[in-house]
């Protein structure tokens, strides 16, 4: 319908499955795999940010610091998109502080061996 869809991730593998899938589908996008925060500073400004995937798993320092670089991209009045974890799963684990649940994840994951 005309938008300008730009994928960002952390890992090359990602951004690669979805330039793939944009391909079989014919989206027209850009994409970008980013090995420090400062990879961001060559994004245009956004309308729209839809933060899916590692800034819900990551400690919360880390989150906060990923976060305003990306809000320098996103125009005055645009929207931010932030999915979470539903909040049954929240109560199942706890209801642990949102300030800690992130860290408490990664956490597990690390025990886990999953990166």
């Amino acid at each position: 319908m005309g938008a300008r869809v730009t994928f960002v991730d952390i890992i090359p593998e990602n951004v690669e499955l979805v330039r793939r899938l944009c391909q079989i589908k014919r989206i027209s996008a850009k994409f970008l795999s980013i090995d420090r925060f400062e990879d961001l500073d060559q994004l245009p400004t956004f309308d729209v940010v839809a933060a899916i995937g590692a800034l819900i798993n990551t400690p919360l320092a880390v989150t906060r610091i990923e976060v305003e670089a990306l809000k320098m991209h996103l125009r005055q009045g645009g929207r931010w998109l932030h999915l979470a974890y539903p909040k049954t799963r929240w109560e199942h684990e706890g209801r642990m502080p949102f300030s800690r649940w992130g860290e408490q994840l990664t956490a597990r994951h690390s025990m886990d061996g999953i990166p």
